[in-house]
């Protein structure tokens, strides 16, 4: 993994910690959990638990099991993206817009915007070093990742990286991208 900001990976253990505990109180079952970023430059959270997925397809009145498992890994069409954001992730805002990548040469946008995403992938391995997605079996019942949005094959790695390969298969199988020449 390339390099990352410390202080940017502690606000985002902060912010991740304290949103994921958060949706721990709605009692349901999440089976993913993700930090996202995307032309905003900024990270914010997107989950899904079983109970959202199966709201959703109740809402949408539909039996298919197809268009069901497209759904389960859709993270921006998650009832929890960007949830809490302004209550948690404030910080981490702030911090990011000190330095505000729209400014900078091409060359330094993608450095930044790299580290960024190691910031976050740091973050969370930190997070799950803690426990704080379970241990033992608990574990091998989310798939968490640090992701680009729109996706990109940097995600598999990243996803790959950061969990157990017996609980990724499915992940890999519908949102895994090739890598590009």
């Amino acid at each position: 993994m390339n390099n990352y900001n410390e202080q940017l990976v502690c606000l985002l253990e902060n912010a991740t910690e304290s949103t994921f505990k958060a949706l721990l109180e709605k009692n349901e079952k999440f089976y993913y959990f993700s930090l996202l970023i995307d032309e905003g430059a900024s990270p914010y959270v997107s989950a899904w638990s079983y109970e959202a997925l199966e709201n959703l397809f109740s809402e949408l009145k539909s039996d298919d099991e197809t268009e069901k498992l497209m759904y389960k890994w859709a993270i921006c069409d998650s009832t929890y993206v960007g949830y809490e954001h302004d209550l948690y992730f404030n910080a981490v805002d702030e911090f990011l817009q000190k330095n505000d990548i729209w400014e900078l040469s091409d060359d330094d946008f993608y450095s930044e915007f790299d580290v960024r995403l190691n910031s976050m992938e740091e973050a969370l391995r930190r997070l799950d070093k803690k426990g704080l997605f379970g241990t033992g079996d608990d574990r091998k019942k989310i798939v968490i990742t640090a992701e680009v949005v729109p996706p990109d094959y940097t995600n598999t790695a990243r996803v790959q990286r950061l969990n157990p390969d017996d609980i990724i298969q499915e992940w890999l199988e519908f949102c895994s991208e090739p890598e590009s020449e």
